[in-house]
């Protein structure tokens, strides 16, 4: 009788051990497929902000372009009215 007792205590126990572990198992790949869900998250983002700044960059650019041909054009404009006021007045 005590061995059989025993042999169904083993065969719960391990079967108890079988059930946790596929627990374990399911927990882990709950966990990974959040993790790569996450990553992807993540990557789409840093996609975003690369562009963004990438934008914010070349807008600069263009930005410090155009005023140093603004500047360019307003100092050839100032030599031309020195040189037409000099040239008045001698």
């Amino acid at each position: 009788m005590k061995e059989k007792d025993e042999k169904s205590s083993s065969a719960k126990a391990s079967a108890f051990d079988k059930s946790s572990a596929d627990k374990s198992e399911d927990k882990e790949k709950l966990n990974i497929e959040e993790l790569k869900k996450q990553l992807e998250e993540c990557q789409k983002l840093k996609e975003e902000y690369l562009a963004g700044w990438q934008r914010a960059r070349a807008d600069l650019l263009n930005y410090k372009k155009e005023e140093m041909e603004r500047i360019g054009e307003l100092v050839v404009r100032h030599r031309r009215i020195d040189f037409e006021n000099s040239a008045d007045s001698g």
